[in-house]
């Protein structure tokens, strides 16, 4: 017979176990801001298109569309009161902002969930009772204004190379972006520059969102034939140059489309870089390389690094790079990769969002090979930089470009 044991509990002891109370939810008032002026800016959002509508979306609301946010001052910062019942010091609350627009469809914030909570010493501020909550205003994806900006009438040409999008033709079939869309691409019979930048010459525009005939169209081709700033007339890199007038914001972001399609990848994904310190006055990307930021999967990976039959390679093998780092946003170390084609001096360094040095990660003259630095969140007098978005630029010698990065803490 297997041994039997037989626990008793004092009465006293269920009695104390069932009389405590469970932490009591509180009613709040939670006052949420965004700062959309940036988005605004680059023709991302437009405040007075009825399409174009700003939500906070969360744990609270089933990360709905119920709290829409509106901009009662027209001061660029979107609004929304949201009543709900938290635990004070328990409760964490999840939220991000995100908005729909006409010209690039439904966008969220990029990284992790932002986060409040109540600590039970709110104050009512209006006076009818419920504490209030004040989330500090925060610009939409924390982008704020860059600068330098253009100070002269400066001319930049794009350029982009098309290799990777003429061999997945040859050997994957169609492009057909995203599956099931029926936009299905089977040549590329003209290939556009597509920004939301604003103060250009000709005038940037999302050209997928354009109407048919808008002549912006046509001003925003890349050409293949030796004009508009194309160095070499059908060698599959196309160019078109833009004129960033007085004032312009160097912060630009773009991406190219094939016959008017956002198919160079996601939806979303786009290249931001500064422009401002080109010392070619070129800007070289190949199609599809906006899709390889950490996390990401890109259509056109298997042919960025390809070699086609001529033996000319369409990879970043060919030309200096610098790669997104990752991961991307991190906490507190990251890996910043870059290839050299050639022996140069190279200059890594890390930049704020005003364009304040903040630490310079090399300053040598290195030979042609990959590079991997790793920067672990310090500035140059070793201290932690705050959270929030910063800048890798590499300035190898008349190349440059610059990757953003986000620092959580």
């Amino acid at each position: 017979m297997k041994p039997q044991f037989v626990f008793t509990i004092a009465p006293a002891l269920i009695f104390l176990f069932l009389s405590q109370p469970s932490p009591a939810q509180i009613q709040y008032e939670v006052h949420f801001a965004c700062d959309m002026e940036v988005q605004i800016i680059v023709a991302n959002f437009n405040p007075s298109a009825p399409t174009d509508r700003v939500y906070v979306r969360g744990a609270f609301n089933g990360w709905g569309t119920d709290d829409e946010m509106f901009d009662a001052d027209n001061d660029f910062i979107y609004t929304a009161t949201v009543f709900m019942n938290l635990v004070p010091a328990v409760d964490t609350m999840l939220y991000k902002y995100m908005y729909s627009s006409a010209a690039i469809g439904d966008l969220w914030e990029d990284g992790n969930n932002r986060t409040f909570w109540a600590t039970g010493s709110e104050p009512d501020l209006n006076g009818n009772g419920i504490p209030d909550i004040v989330i500090p205003v925060r610009f939409f994806d924390d982008e704020t204004f860059v600068d330098p900006r253009f100070y002269v009438d400066t001319p930049v040409i794009f350029e982009v190379d098309m290799r990777p999008a003429f061999r997945f033709l040859a050997n994957s079939g169609p492009i057909t972006f995203p599956p099931g869309s029926g936009n299905q691409v089977t040549s590329i019979d003209a290939v556009h520059l597509a920004s939301g930048a604003m103060m250009t010459t000709p005038t940037l525009a999302w050209v997928w969102a354009l109407p048919p005939g808008d002549p912006l169209i046509d001003s925003l081709e890349m050409k293949d034939d030796g004009s508009n700033g194309d160095l070499a007339a059908g060698d599959s890199i196309y160019s078109i140059k833009v004129i960033f007038r007085a004032g312009a914001f160097g912060y630009v972001q773009w991406k190219h489309g094939i016959n008017l399609l956002d198919n160079e990848s996601g939806y979303f994904e786009t290249y931001d870089e500064i422009l401002t310190d080109l010392p070619s006055g070129r800007v070289r990307k190949q199609f599809g390389e906006c899709g390889l930021g950490s996390g990401r999967t890109n259509w056109y990976s298997n042919y960025i690094t390809a070699i086609p039959p001529d033996g000319r390679k369409t990879g970043p093998l060919a030309a200096f790079r610098l790669y997104q780092n990752y991961p991307n946003p991190f906490n507190p170390t990251t890996t910043i990769e870059y290839h050299l084609p050639t022996a140069a001096p190279v200059k890594l360094a890390v930049y704020d969002m005003t364009g304040r040095e903040i630490i310079t990660l090399v300053n040598e003259r290195q030979l042609p090979g990959e590079y991997a630095v790793k920067w672990n969140g310090l500035n140059a007098s070793g201290w932690p930089a705050s959270s929030g978005v910063y800048f890798a630029r590499l300035e190898a010698g008349r190349f440059s470009a610059a990757r953003k990065m986000i620092l959580l803490r």
